[in-house]
This record gives C-alpha cells, structure tokens and sequence, in this order.
C-alpha cells in the first residue's frame, strides 16, 4: 500500500512541476534514492513515456498527458460519489444494465444502499440485449434500419430513423422515425417487442424537429408536430395537496388555490389529460375544453357498465 501511494504522490509532483530530483524526491517520500530510480523505471515502462536528464539525478517530461489520465482530482472524486447516489437510489439494476456484474455492484453501492432506498415501478427486463449494439451503432452513424415489430400484430417499418434509446416509465423504447403516416411518422418503440432489425448503409440527415421533440415531450402520448393547447382542470381539496408537491406534467401550473385547485396543462394529445383524470377519479373534473370532460364521463359509464 504504501508502495502505491508513494508512486501515485510521485506521478502527481510531474504533472504539477514536470520536473524532478530523486534526492529530492526520495526525502519527500521517505525513502532510498534506489527506489525513486525504481519507480522511474516502472512508470516509463507503465505508461511508454520517456524522462529526460537535464543535470545529474534531475529529470523532466516534456508531455504529461499520459499520467493525468489516471489522476482523479478531489472535485472529481465528489462528482463520482453523487453517480454512485444516484445509482443507490434507483436500483442496483441500472448498474447490471451498465455489465457490472452483481457482486461487484453490491460491494461498490453497499454503503449508498445503507442509506438510500427508492420504491420505484418494476424495471423492465430487458430482454433483447442483442439488438442494443446494432442499434447503438446505427443511432451514432444515422443509418436507416429496417425494422420487424410486432405487438399486437406484425408491423413492418422500412428505411425508418433511429433517433434514441429512451427508458420511461419503466419500460425501454426506441425513438424512431417511420414512413407511416400515423401521428407524422413518430414512434416510441417497446425495444422488448423488436422482433429484428437490420441496419441499411445510406445515412440520413439530423431532424431537428424529432430531436427538440425527444427532449421536450411531457409523455408517452406527446404528439409529434401537432398544436399544442391548454387545458385546465378543477381538482377537490381532499388531493390538492399531492398537485402543489409534484408536477403530474411537465406543464401543469397553479392558477388558483383556494383549498381546492384549478390547474393549468399543456398538451397537444387528448390522452395526456384523460389519463390523468382518469388516475384521479372522482377528485378531477376537466373545466376547459367542455368535450374532454363529456368524454371522460363517457369513459367512466362505460367502466362502470362493464363492470356492474
């Protein structure tokens, strides 16, 4: 160990000075000038670099570049320590998705996990880890994939462009742009549901439009190059207090809070909205448009008339 940390102090004082004396050098780390001759000897052959001897028992190394790549600054050290937070938080299966193997994930979150605890939604299983190269590669290079999907059915999607490998509530998707005409050719694809791929050589152009979109949409149910338009909803005091500590959209807003609320959306698919409310029956009426709320009545006889 001590070893270790000799070498490690020895590399830190070249990056910062360049420069060296081994007596010098062998009285800061406490120990024989035979070592410090040692130690230039493993480092030049580690890292296949070269000192150079400007006077006796001095050296220097014009280019330090290979040995900061191994040096992690203290600021960096914390950054890594929020990673591995983060990672404790969600689950020790976002570190197995990485290719850590199990026991090494344990050992390197064991003392996050003593602190952190998130009850998420079940992670998806991903099971087609063999298409995640293919389609890595073709998201980078902007090559044209051919792809078989199948759902409830089979679908066919030819000369389609791959744009990004999404993981949203829960599950993992394939952002992708299509030649069907349903919602402008966008699709967010249940990677688990790609039968095959096969990765074309012709490259296609960025689309800036699908990749604000990707970065912006509220849900899964965004619609892709559609107008936008508010809604606003009343919701009972009895919940009110879970909508003033958590955006159920990214676009929600407080208009009035008089115990109960009127909220704010912005959405562009009727869906984003009818979900929600759905979610929050009886505690949600929808005030504006009136034919959401006519629809989301009819949802609820319909529900109610299946069942009894």
């Amino acid at each position: 160990m001590k070893k270790s940390a000799n070498i490690l102090h020895f590399i830190r004082h070249i990056v910062k000075n360049r420069r060296f004396c081994t007596k010098e050098m062998a009285q800061t780390l406490g120990t024989s000038h035979k070592t410090i001759q040692r130690y230039i000897k493993e480092v030049e052959e580690f890292f296949g670099i070269k000192f150079l001897r400007y006077e006796k028992g001095c050296y220097y190394l014009p280019d330090t570049a290979a040995l900061r790549t191994i040096l992690i600054e203290p600021k960096d050290i914390e950054d890594f320590e929020r990673v591995f937070d983060l990672l404790a938080m969600a689950d020790t299966s976002y570190v197995r998705f990485l290719g850590i193997d199990d026991s090494l994930a344990q050992k390197l979150l064991s003392d996050e996990m003593r602190v952190y605890k998130l009850k998420t939604p079940v992670f998806e299983e991903l099971k087609r880890f063999e298409l995640l190269k293919s389609l890595k590669r073709a998201i980078k290079d902007r090559r044209y994939i051919d792809i078989h999907y199948h759902s409830n059915q089979d679908y066919f999607y030819k000369e389609a462009k791959p744009l990004r490998i999404l993981f949203a509530e829960g599950n993992w998707y394939l952002a992708a742009l299509t030649n069907d005409p349903l919602n402008n050719g966008f699709k967010f694809l249940r990677i688990n549901f790609i039968r095959n791929i096969e990765v074309l050589p012709h490259t296609f152009q960025r689309v800036l439009e699908a990749e604000r979109f990707i970065e912006e949409f509220q849900s899964l149910f965004s619609a892709y190059l559609e107008p936008s338009f508010e809604v606003r909803v009343r919701v009972d005091e009895e919940v009110a207090r879970h909508f003033r500590t958590k955006k159920f959209l990214p676009s929600q807003r407080i208009l009035k809070d008089r115990g109960d609320l009127i909220l704010s959306y912005t959405i562009n698919n009727e869906n984003e909205i009818l979900l929600l409310a759905k979610r929050w029956m009886p505690h949600m009426r929808i005030l504006t448009p009136d034919h959401l709320q006519h629809k989301l009545v009819q949802i609820a006889k319909s529900f109610l008339n299946d069942t009894f």
